[in-house]
């Protein structure tokens, strides 16, 4: 998987958990900035391990700040090409 596929995946998911147009989601931005609250990420983490079917850190949160952050760390637990 590529890192430009992950990225598309995220938008998605983000702008399903959010109800925002896909193209309107910006990865760089802070998860806050975006709307993203307490109950959000924790449907993000959720939403994120179904769809690579991995399983997450219980600390991952803490850890994500923006959606290249999601990214970022995805490459490091799947094969990206």
């Amino acid at each position: 998987m590529k890192r430009a596929d992950i990225e598309d995946k995220i938008k998605l998911i983000l702008a399903d958990v959010l109800l925002l147009e896909k193209n309107s989601v910006d990865l760089s931005l802070n998860l806050q900035a975006l709307g993203v609250d307490s109950l959000d990420i924790i449907e993000l983490i959720t939403r994120v391990e179904q769809e690579f079917q991995i399983g997450l850190p219980k600390d991952i949160y803490k850890r994500i700040k923006t959606g290249t952050d999601i990214v970022t760390f995805l490459e490091g637990r799947i094969k990206v090409s």
